[in-house]
């Protein structure tokens, strides 16, 4: 056990996305086996780090609000930060956006960075942080597409995700090192789901119910959802689109399934909290990113026997789907093609296909189950101290 690096992870918000989730879940399997992990939400503690099942440290007071004010309370919470990281061999910034505060306590602490990259860095070219927030963006686009390359020591959420990185640099670092998450079907929240509740009546009306849950914003591209349910809609097919988050573009949404031919079809319900109570009643799951690297909600849907339909991206889905139906539907010609799958693989007559396919998928799930996934982490924590 004392051979194992005392490590913090350094999270930026405590919320609902994939990141956080699956830190939460590796900090809460990791301290049931004994080891010397603990975490710390540097900014707004959304969900409520007291509940999460694991020892995470989170401050009182304002939460959210403007860019700057953000940012000079944000630096105001530094030194607090470095020294609850006294003692702390590796500081382990869950997201790009927590990384200056873990560069300004090893300064204090002397302990060493090892940023968790969930992204892919090629995906993220294709669209760099356009939310019409020029500073935010710049600082935001800089951290990702700069800052983190320029790390020697980087854990990534994928092999893909750590090979975009290689390619941008054009040399592999022994320092980076792809490790599985871990997963855990335990929300981050037992409230109660307004999507679940609504997905619910959906069934009981003898309808399908297709979830699409993230945060609403330029990745998730949320419009090429709302085009297939306007297709489906034509042809008449028995559905309802339950769309659970909120973002940046969250009003564009709201707008754009108002004007919709399709609007009946829709339903948003916001920030909810149990998205995955909304998943375990849903038919299936729609992802229409542009760039993804290892969307946790995946694994949500092999475990819980969903089935996936996913646009294709340059990495992460691809690699959890596999691209001949082996654990789910990945589909490369946009709206037209996600539409016409959907009806397809949702018949009676496909029921075996859809079985197979949960079997494969749950096989897929096994590496990221905690004993397996965090022998991985083991490994490669102490790797890094090397």
């Amino acid at each position: 056990m004392s051979e194992f690096p005392r490590t913090l992870f350094l999270i930026d918000n405590l919320n609902v996305s994939g990141a956080e989730k699956v830190a939460v879940n590796l900090l809460r399997h990791a301290q049931a086996q004994g080891l010397p992990v603990e975490g710390i939400v540097c900014m707004d503690d959304l969900i409520g780090a007291s509940a999460s099942g694991a020892n995470i440290h989170s401050f009182e007071g304002p939460t959210g609000g403007e860019f700057f004010p953000r940012v000079f309370r944000g630096l105001s919470r530094v030194p607090r930060i470095a020294r609850f990281a006294k003692g702390f061999d590796l500081l382990v910034p869950v997201t790009v956006p927590a990384i200056p505060w873990a560069v300004a306590a090893a300064i204090v602490t002397g302990a060493k960075v090892v940023p968790w990259i969930h992204y892919d860095i090629e995906g993220l070219a294709l669209d760099p942080f356009r939310t019409g927030r020029l500073i935010r963006d710049f600082l935001m686009n800089t951290m990702h597409m700069r800052m983190a390359p320029a790390f020697d020591r980087l854990l990534f959420v994928s092999d893909a995700a750590k090979q975009s990185f290689v390619k941008l640099i054009r040399r592999d670092k022994p320092g980076w090192a792809a490790v599985p998450n871990v997963y855990d079907r335990q929300a981050l929240s037992d409230a109660p789901s307004p999507c679940a509740a609504g997905i619910e009546r959906c069934r009981s009306n003898g309808k399908f119910a297709l979830l699409f849950a993230g945060r609403i914003f330029r990745q998730k591209r949320w419009e090429e959802a709302v085009k297939v349910a306007e297709i489906l809609a034509r042809r008449h097919f028995p559905f309802e689109l339950h769309i659970a988050g909120d973002g940046p573009e969250m009003p564009q949404l709201r707008e754009t399934v108002a004007a919709s031919p399709a609007r009946d079809h829709i339903l948003l319900y916001g920030f909810d909290l149990n998205v995955v109570a909304a998943l375990a009643k849903a038919d299936a799951l729609l992802l229409t990113s542009l760039y993804e690297a290892w969307p946790t909600i995946i694994l949500e849907a092999f475990d819980l026997g969903v089935p996936v339909f996913s646009y294709d991206c340059p990495s992460g889905p691809a690699e959890m789907l596999g691209r001949n139906l082996e654990r789910g539907v990945l589909c490369a010609g946009g709206a037209e093609e996600m539409a016409d799958r959907i009806q397809w693989l949702l018949t009676e007559e496909r029921k075996p296909l859809r079985e197979q396919m949960t079997a494969d998928a749950r096989r897929f799930l096994d590496a990221h189950l905690p004993d397996q996934a965090l022998e991985s982490w083991r490994r490669v924590l102490r790797a890094m101290m090397a």
